[in-house]
């Protein structure tokens, strides 16, 4: 949802100013994925098995890629997979 020209549609410019200062309802879950994790770390590189596992991908950030491959899309699945899952629970508690 963003900003409309119709005042009845999309976020509210007043909302959008309450939320840059803080004015967030708690609970909102904040994800974040990380891409390129291969490259970050020489472990992952190796067997990408062992991202959960690296510490040095905690403190990385990258840009998005174009060009995919099963083990990559695997973990991008997983992580969508608990994004609704966190998303629905969230909702559920309302």
């Amino acid at each position: 949802m963003g900003l409309e020209k119709d005042a009845s549609k999309g976020v509210r410019v007043e909302d959008i100013k309450l939320a840059m200062k803080g004015h967030v309802k708690d609970g909102i879950p904040e994800i974040a994925i990380l891409t390129k994790i291969d490259e970050a770390c020489p472990e992952v590189g190796s067997d990408i098995r062992n991202v959960y596992k690296s510490k040095h991908l905690k403190n990385k950030n990258y840009h998005s890629e174009i060009d995919t491959n099963d083990d990559t899309d695997t973990l991008i699945l997983s992580a969508l997979r608990r994004m609704i899952k966190c998303g629905e629970d969230f909702v559920n508690d309302l």
